[in-house]
């Protein structure tokens, strides 16, 4: 990786954080906003589209990825609306299948 995608990459990260984060920073945790806000400045800014939603104790955990730039954004929204940034990142790719058929 060259110096300008590892600035591109840093300077999405705290892009990302920047608009998520809460009027009450002081708290500790993840960077949080409203999920309608959150969904369009990935899906707008970003051409990330949601690949994986899955359902966890927490809330919905949902992996947001743009196939063509690899990046990618792992959210969890909870009960009350509130989507929270856990992962983002780079270079995402989708694995190859597994094998099926008799044991080689």
């Amino acid at each position: 990786m060259n110096l300008f995608q590892k600035t591109c990459g840093s300077l999405t990260l705290l892009t990302v954080g920047a608009l998520l984060a809460d009027a009450s920073a002081a708290q500790d945790g993840p960077p949080c906003g409203a999920r309608d806000s959150v969904v369009s400045h990935l899906t707008e800014t970003y051409g990330e589209s949601r690949q994986a939603i899955a359902l966890d104790a927490r809330g919905i955990i949902e992996i947001w990825v743009n196939e063509n730039t690899g990046t990618f954004t792992v959210t969890i929204t909870t009960v009350e609306g509130v989507t929270c940034l856990l992962s983002a990142g780079e270079h995402w790719t989708d694995p190859a299948p597994l094998a099926t058929g008799p044991a080689v």
